[in-house]
C-alpha cells in the first residue's frame, strides 16, 4: 500500500506540529523553573534584610 503524496505531506506536517509544541512546552517550562528560583532567591534576599511577611489580617469575632 503506497501512501500518495497528500498523506505524506498531512503526516509531515503534523509531525512538525507535535515537534514545534513540544519544543515550545519545553521552553515554557524552563523559563518558570528560572522565575520561580529566582523569586525564591530574591524573597531570601530580603528577608535576610529584616523583612517578614505581612500578618495577615484579624477575622472579625462572632459574639
Amino acid at each position: 500500500m503506497a501512501i500518495n503524496s497528500r498523506m505524506a505531506m498531512l503526516l509531515a506536517l503534523a509531525g512538525g506540529a507535535a515537534i514545534g509544541a513540544a519544543f515550545v512546552l519545553r521552553q515554557r517550562n524552563d523559563r518558570l523553573h528560572v522565575e520561580k528560583r529566582q523569586h525564591k532567591t530574591t524573597l531570601q534576599a530580603w528577608e535576610g534584610e529584616g523583612g517578614s511577611l505581612a500578618a495577615p489580617a484579624a477575622a472579625p469575632r462572632n459574639a
